[in-house]
């Protein structure tokens, strides 16, 4: 009898160990909302939360392709760019990452080369700095997308 009940015990805890395991690895996406952006030249702050996968989004309230933009983006800290990237259309990938999103009928990725997870420290404060040579469509919201594990995301 005492036999079968620390067996019992023994897979219990297995199994509790397991459970942890697996919660540990569930990714949960996230939408932070950066600021909408109105004219050609443009700055807006970030503070990325704790995650990964960091990816820039474009929110467009109205349209069902990427928008006509021929532009860059600066990420700053302090009087430092550490990161920049042309916005094209060519290099604005579609995603549906951003379909919960009140206004936001479509999104697009800004493709990039360099990974911004080993750019942005999360909780620091970057200025983001946009630019267009051809004006900027109306309806252009500005996101940061990312994943956070299971337990980041508990501690919100």
């Amino acid at each position: 009898m005492k036999r079968a009940l620390i067996i019992v015990l023994v897979v219990l805890a297995g199994a509790a160990c397991l459970l942890l395991f697996i919660i540990s690895r569930v990714e949960i996406p996230h939408n932070q909302f950066i600021g909408n952006w109105q004219t050609k030249s443009q700055t807006l702050t970030l503070s990325p939360l704790h995650g990964h996968l960091y990816a820039l989004v474009l929110g467009v309230a109205n349209a069902a392709k990427p928008p006509a933009l021929d532009g860059r983006i600066l990420i700053r800290k302090g009087q430092t760019t550490v990161f920049e990237v042309a916005i094209t259309s060519t290099n604005a990938k579609a995603c549906n990452w951003l379909v919960d999103e009140s206004g936001c009928k479509a999104g697009y990725y800004i493709q990039t080369d360099e990974v911004l997870d080993t750019v942005l420290k999360p909780e620091e404060t970057y200025s983001l700095d946009l630019s267009s040579n051809t004006g900027v469509p109306d309806g252009i919201s500005v996101w940061l997308c990312y994943v956070q594990n299971y337990f980041e995301h508990r501690k919100g």
